[in-house]
């Protein structure tokens, strides 16, 4: 047995060979958990891992669940990220090299979010550990972890997980079509450097810029609380133009903080045909739903180097999807050194 901590995760099994790439989840024949919390009841336990017995690396690791007490109206839920760090799975090894041990997985990331809001400050601290049974067929996990700051905020219990393929990977759907969202050139371009953003009768939002229409489903971010970051991932979608082409490659990001409706640490990175890039840093505010944003540095370059440093970037956009989880961007910029370099287009960012 192992004790890490105040946590005991046992004795596990001689008679396996640990061979093979496999996950471990919550299956037909292998599941069940058992919590508790200090501020409620732990309620619906989920998660994964998958491990290569080979390399004894463990990655993908994912434990949630629910905390729930109906007196307090408390509704929380916990996300846990982890794997094995920078050594692999602790190897304890019996006289016929049959025996493996997890002594507590690397907790990489974590969240906490309050009746579907991310809470600031929701770290969470602790271990998940376990060991290998069954024949190797299941994992009998232990986790103790608790709210960074707040030792009144913890919960701890078990579970156990049973042994899977692992799933194809698959590319998560597109946002613009996730969150319905439709964009394209337009046949009326704006004569000026904006980018507007107009309320429709049908409670959509439609985005203009030079070249481009998009029609957007809203979130009442006025609503929203706690703080969140956006960046481009796998499932983010742009589209855009400008004198040189294209665009070919957008990457954005920024940081919101919905209590007090700062934008911050805004960046905007946008290649066209491969021979031009412009970078915009922004910052904005949402304001009673409304969101504005303002460059605060913009260059443009080419594989021969700087080109300008004095760019009019007009940028805007409005949230979309449940709890504001995308963002739908839109940007016109122009050289000011010389007004016939320019690009305009739409962008998304996830939370």
């Amino acid at each position: 047995r192992i004790d890490k901590g105040l946590l005991v995760v046992g004795v596990g099994d001689y008679n396996f060979d640990f061979t093979g790439e496999y996950r471990f989840t919550a299956t037909t024949s292998s599941t069940g958990f058992i919590g508790f919390a200090s501020k409620g009841t732990l309620e619906d336990l989920q998660g994964f891992f998958d491990v290569n017995f080979g390399t004894g690396v463990v990655t993908n690791g994912t434990l949630s669940f629910q905390i729930i007490n109906p007196v307090t109206d408390l509704n929380q839920k916990w996300d846990v990220f982890f794997n094995s760090g920078s050594n692999p799975l602790s190897v304890l090894l019996d006289s016929t090299n049959k025996l493996t041990y997890t002594e507590g997985f690397t907790i990489t990331s974590s969240k906490i979010f309050n009746n579907g809001v991310e809470l600031s400050g929701g770290t969470i601290e602790g271990y998940i550990a376990g060991l290998f049974g069954g024949v190797g067929s299941n994992f009998n996990g232990r986790f103790q972890l608790r709210q960074v700051g707040n030792t009144g905020n913890h919960a701890f219990g078990a579970f156990i997980w049973g042994k899977i393929a692992i799933p194809d990977l698959s590319l998560p759907e597109a946002t613009i079509e996730s969150y319905d969202i439709s964009w394209g050139k337009w046949d009326n371009p704006l004569e000026e450097n904006w980018v507007v953003v107009t309320p429709q009768a049908n409670g959509q939002v439609q985005l203009q810029t030079l070249n481009h229409l998009a029609t957007v489903n809203p979130t009442p971010v006025a609503n929203l609380q706690g703080t969140a970051s956006y960046a481009t991932t796998i499932a983010s979608a742009f589209i855009g133009s400008g004198n040189a082409g294209d665009v070919t490659q957008l990457v954005a990001g920024m940081d919101v903080d919905f209590n007090s409706g700062v934008i911050s640490n805004g960046l905007l990175q946008v290649e066209v045909a491969g021979s031009q890039v412009w970078e915009i840093d922004f910052a904005g505010s949402v304001h009673q739903g409304l969101v504005d944003i303002t460059a605060t540095g913009g260059s443009l370059m080419n594989p021969g180097g700087l080109i300008s440093n004095s760019i009019d970037a007009n940028l805007g956009g409005v949230f979309t999807g449940n709890q504001a989880g995308a963002f739908v961007g839109g940007f016109n910029l122009i050289d000011n050194i010389n007004i016939l370099n320019q690009v305009d287009g739409f962008y998304t960012i996830e939370r």
